[in-house]
């Protein structure tokens, strides 16, 4: 959606360790015509650069609830524990030469920590205006700590009522106020499905 949006959309960076999901992305952007606008990368961020497994619990394209590493997953067996190159987003910026995003859409189920420690760098740039998180609620306090300590506030909230009632997850929007600063220049980083 954001790689077409008005005035030419914006350049996406879409992060994502699954080979079934990554496929299924690859498929869409060629379909909806965005093959210059979004690039799909087949790592996943963490905390750390090097070599680590994926627990797929499906493999299916869309699923989630998969884990990074070696934990056990309180939603089941994995199916296959697919080898995948981890990545700091700080590292992977300097490495690959990635321009700075000025909004970063953040979906790991349970490893946001993670990725936001191997982002301080990429989260304390003035370009940063947003983050867009899904943040488990036992990890309310983290989240919000963590993104406080680079100058993004807690903007808006969404609650997430599950199918039993629960409110086990929420999306939060952080944003930077920076008075006269610079203008979003249409960079985007997406980081899906854990």
């Amino acid at each position: 959606v954001a790689a077409k949006g008005p005035g030419g959309g914006t350049r996406v960076f879409s992060f994502d360790p699954s080979y079934g999901n990554i496929a299924s992305l690859r498929a869409n952007i060629l379909l909806n015509g965005v093959v210059d606008r979004v690039t799909p990368l087949p790592v996943a961020l963490s905390d750390t650069t090097g070599r680590n497994v994926f627990a797929l619990r499906s493999l299916e394209a869309g699923t989630a609830r998969h884990v990074l590493g070696d934990t056990p997953s309180d939603e089941g067996p994995a199916l296959y524990r697919q080898p995948v190159l981890t990545f700091r987003l700080d590292d992977l910026v300097q490495l690959a030469d990635l321009p700075l995003p000025n909004h970063i859409k953040l979906d790991v189920d349970g490893g946001e920590l993670a990725v936001l420690q191997g982002a301080a760098g990429t989260l304390q740039s003035p370009s940063l205006r947003s983050v867009l998180i899904e943040v488990s609620t036992s990890m309310s306090e983290a989240i919000t700590t963590a993104l406080a300590a680079h100058g993004l506030r807690l903007d808006s909230k969404v609650n997430v009522q599950s199918r039993t009632g629960e409110y086990l997850v929420w999306y939060g929007l952080f944003t930077r106020n920076v008075p006269g600063g610079p203008s979003p220049d249409g960079l985007a980083v997406e980081v899906v499905s854990r």
